[in-house]
């Protein structure tokens, strides 16, 4: 697995209350004061996953917009050994999520409102089923539980329009087919080698 990160500022801008805030070495802010203005922050995660037919594996990708902070997260990573277009758009949320809660050691995972913005209407409905739900549906049930164990609150997942030019959707779903590339040529290699 692969990622970028681009981190433009040091130091935080809070609008809300004036003043340029320190942060500590994670990019958190210092002062507790910060932290309660982190409850009106939203992170928005896109996120985009590919899988190629007759070929067994999948891509996923996602970036995570902090956008009060001027920074965008970006990861990538294929899977060997399955091949499914749902499951890739599932797999590219639960990991981007989980990014998320590990970038920031919980604190924007647990305080900021998070919108994951995807173009699977799979994911968009699944999670609405969820919400309502004690069980998930049949289709992937290990990654709807993964899903539901990350314990969020303040989570929106919305469907946005695939290949309609929005920013970050395009390099998410261009990331996805880039890594897809790589996996398959992985595969082709592990093929070659075990002589099959």
């Amino acid at each position: 697995m692969s990622k970028r990160v681009d981190r433009v500022s040091e130091v935080w801008y809070n609008a809300d209350m004036g003043k340029k805030i320190a942060l500590n070495e994670n990019g958190i802010p210092i002062s507790r004061k910060a932290k309660i203005g982190l409850k009106k922050r939203v992170v928005k995660i896109y996120t985009d996953g590919s899988a190629s037919c007759g070929r067994n594996v999948m891509a996923f990708a996602w970036v995570i917009v902090l956008g009060w902070r001027n920074e965008h997260i970006y990861g990538e990573a294929y899977e060997i050994g399955s091949n499914n277009a749902n499951r890739a758009e599932l797999k590219a949320v639960i990991e981007g999520l989980r990014h998320l809660r590990d970038f920031s050691k919980g604190e924007y995972y647990r305080q900021c409102k998070i919108i994951v913005r995807t173009d699977s209407k799979f994911v968009v409905d699944g999670y609405k089923y969820l919400k309502h739900h004690k069980k998930p549906r049949n289709n992937n049930v290990d990654l709807w539980e993964r899903l539901r164990a990350l314990k969020i609150d303040k989570l929106e997942i919305i469907k946005i329009k695939g290949h309609s030019g929005i920013h970050f959707n395009v390099e998410v779903d261009r990331n996805a087919k880039r890594m897809l590339q790589e996996g398959i040529a992985r595969e082709n290699k592990e093929r070659k080698s075990s002589g099959k």
